[in-house]
This record gives C-alpha cells, sequence and structure tokens, in this order.
C-alpha cells in the first residue's frame, strides 16, 4: 500500500482526499495514453502534458501546473506549442494545487476558453454504499469485444467522439483482456446499450470516468443504476474511497448516491481556428 493509500485508510482527511483526485486525473490521463497509438506524455518539472494524435480535447491535455508567477505568461505559450503546432484540440486542468492563483486570466489571455466547472467528488465506501438503484436495464462487466462494442455507442454520443476518435480509440479493447486497471462497465435496455462508465483502479483509490448515457434514454435511472452498481463493485475491490468529477447537471445524482464535494476543478479548451 502506497503512503497516499495508507493516508486515505486511516482517515477520511479532506486535504488527502483533494489530493487524490487531482492525483488520480493525472494517473487517468497517463493510463488512457497507454492505450492510444502514438500518444506522449510529458513530465516536467512544472507540469504534465498529454500529446495524442486523437483530434478531441479529452484525449490532450494539460494537468498538474505549477508555474511562478512571473513566468506564468511565458510558460503557458511554451506548453502550448506543440498544441497549436499540430493544430490538437486539448483541456488544461486547474485545480486546487494549480499555480499561479490567477492561472486562469494567463490561459485566457493565450486563447483558451474556460468550458466547465466539474466537482471533485468522492464516497467513503466503509461509510455507507449506494443500494441498488432500481431501473429497467441489465448491468454487466464487459468482457469481449461485442461487450466493448456496445460500451462505445453511449460513450461515443455523450462526449461526441468522431469516427476518427473512435478508431484511434480501438486499443481500449485490449485492456479487456489484459487485466489492467480499468474496467468498462454497460447498462442495456431492451437490448440496446444506454449507459456506460469506466472504473479505474488506481494505486490508492478508485475512480469512475466516462460515466455516459444516450440522449433518448436519459432521466430513466439508467445513469443512477449504473454510477450505484459499479460503486459497489470498487468496494468489494477493497477501496476505501471512490472519487470522480461531477458536471453541474450529473453532481445532485452523485450525491444522492452518497458522494460529497472536496473540491472544483476548472477546464480550459483550446481549439484550432
Amino acid at each position: 500500500m502506497t503512503q497516499a493509500a495508507a493516508e486515505l485508510h486511516a482517515a477520511l482527511d479532506p486535504l488527502s482526499v483533494i489530493e487524490a483526485i487531482e492525483r488520480n486525473t493525472l494517473n487517468w490521463y497517463r493510463t488512457l495514453a497507454s492505450y492510444i497509438p502514438q500518444a506522449v506524455v510529458t513530465d516536467e518539472a512544472d507540469h504534465t502534458r498529454i500529446v495524442s494524435p486523437a483530434r478531441h480535447p479529452a484525449c490532450n491535455a494539460v494537468l498538474g501546473a505549477r508555474f511562478h508567477h512571473a513566468g506564468a505568461p511565458q510558460r503557458v505559450r511554451e506548453v502550448m506549442a506543440d498544441f497549436k503546432r499540430l493544430g490538437l484540440p486539448m483541456l488544461w486542468w486547474l485545480g486546487p494545487g494549480s499555480k499561479p492563483v490567477d492561472m486562469a486570466s494567463h490561459l485566457i489571455a493565450a486563447g483558451l476558453q474556460q468550458t466547465e466547472t466539474l466537482h471533485g467528488m468522492a464516497a467513503d465506501l466503509q461509510a455507507s454504499l449506494p443500494g441498488p438503484v432500481r431501473a429497467e436495464c441489465e448491468i454487466t462487466e464487459a468482457a469481449d469485444d461485442e461487450d466493448i462494442a456496445d460500451w462505445l455507442v453511449p460513450f461515443g454520443e455523450t462526449f461526441h467522439m468522431g469516427h476518427e476518435c473512435m478508431a484511434l480509440l480501438a486499443p481500449l479493447r485490449n485492456a479487456v483482456t489484459s487485466r489492467g486497471p480499468l474496467r468498462f462497465f454497460v447498462a442495456r435496455a431492451d437490448g440496446l446499450p444506454v449507459s456506460s462508465a469506466v472504473l479505474f483502479e488506481s494505486a490508492d483509490v478508485a475512480a469512475l470516468h466516462y460515466v455516459a448515457t444516450r440522449p433518448f434514454a436519459r432521466n430513466r435511472g439508467f445513469g443512477s443504476a449504473l454510477v450505484a452498481h459499479v460503486t459497489r463493485v470498487a468496494a468489494a475491490g477493497g477501496y476505501r474511497v471512490c472519487v470522480l468529477h461531477g458536471t453541474p447537471l450529473s453532481a445532485d445524482m452523485y450525491r444522492r448516491l452518497g458522494y460529497v464535494e472536496y473540491c472544483r476543478l476548472r477546464t480550459f479548451l483550446w481549439r484550432p481556428s
């Protein structure tokens, strides 16, 4: 068990949870990049950036930036150089640990636009677990290519993935057979995939990512049923904490299922003109 994991297991300290949420976001991008052909993760002393051939902002990012205040404008321009040269849309993540405190103003000056303020949330899996949510669907963990194909349907529709991006993400199928840290879950109703999610089993916490429900299937309890199910799977795996990023629209659903907000994270988008 890592020191961070030991701290979380000993007492659910809010600061430790906030650090775990930010750390998990970075580890999630590292893991995702490992499945995208030709994706490159670059670690520098003051930030980490992920550059991939996928022309979607969910696959290219800057995280953990901690710049000196005086040099922040120049560092933002330097870090953005690869994305602008390659014409890659990307997301710059700001969390509680980002520096300087006025980083947002430097990003906006560099041509990025704030997109969402996300709720950094966590559930204490030892304190309480969500009960099964009644919904007319069947939830299964992906076990083969057919399951992953179904998982990709809600994911692609919710996150507006084009055919090119979906093709580049095809190696995610290997995660099912490799028994790595990614576990894929899909909810089906009347034989059709309606909701999907990923359980990311990292070193210290479990995390829910890419929770998605197809537009025609929303407001019918499928997403809630899926999140409750995967949260219980995380608890069965021995995790004390499960973290996630809630959107303004989904945060109330997560609260009903036992998740508590610990911090806010902001994302800033750059797209080539």
